[in-house]
C-alpha cells in the first residue's frame, strides 16, 4: 500500500538515512552552527524610520532560526544513527 505524501522533515529524515554515517552527523553539526548564528545574533535598535524594515527583517530571521537550530540536528543525527546501524547488519550478512 502506497504512504501519502511525506513532511520536508520526514523526506529529510530518509534521505539522509541512505547516506553514510558520517554525512549526518556533519549535517547536522553545520546546520546547527549555521543556524545558531541567526538565532543568536544582536538586533538593531530602530533608532530612525529608514532602519525599521532592516530590525524587522533580522528579528524575522532570528526567529526563524530559533527553533530549527536544535530540530534539524536531531534529525539528522538520528537519520545518522539509522544509517550506521542499518550499516551493520549489511556487514553481519
Amino acid at each position: 500500500m502506497a504512504r501519502g505524501r511525506q513532511s520536508l522533515l520526514e523526506d529529510l529524515f530518509e534521505i539522509t538515512s541512505k547516506l553514510q554515517w558520517w554525512v549526518g552527523v556533519a549535517l547536522a553539526g553545520a546546520f546547527y552552527l549555521i543556524l545558531h548564528q541567526f538565532a543568536v545574533m544582536e538586533l538593531a535598535a530602530a533608532t530612525s524610520a529608514s532602519i525599521v524594515s532592516g530590525a524587522a527583517i533580522q528579528s524575522f530571521i532570528k526567529g526563524l532560526a530559533s527553533i530549527p537550530q536544535y530540530i534539524l540536528p536531531v534529525i539528522f543525527l538520528g537519520a545518522a544513527s539509522v544509517s550506521l546501524f542499518s550499516g551493520r547488519e549489511l556487514d553481519k550478512v
